[in-house]
């Protein structure tokens, strides 16, 4: 964790790359600490009591959740253009 948080000082992030890491690590610490939530959220996002256990295994792991959340932010999220208004 140390040589990450490094990684990202020394590489001076921008703020798309800060908002990506923030809600990454949020996401996945999150279900880590409270696997709970996000049963409640798969019960009642596909309406049936019980999660297929391959969602639920997928769900519950902070990192599968990280990993998936900073990926679909990469995509979304607009690149800063570094070459000055090209």
């Amino acid at each position: 964790a140390v040589a990450g948080l490094q990684l990202v000082i020394a590489e001076g992030f921008g703020t798309r790359e800060q908002f990506i890491l923030a809600v990454t690590l949020g996401l996945g610490l999150g279900v880590t600490m409270v696997p709970a939530a996000v049963t409640g959220v798969t019960n009642v996002t596909l309406g049936t009591p019980q999660t297929p256990g391959s969602l639920r295994i997928i769900l519950e792991s902070g990192l599968a959740v990280g990993a998936i959340t900073a990926t679909v932010l990469n995509l979304l999220l607009a690149h800063e253009s570094k070459e000055g208004g090209h």
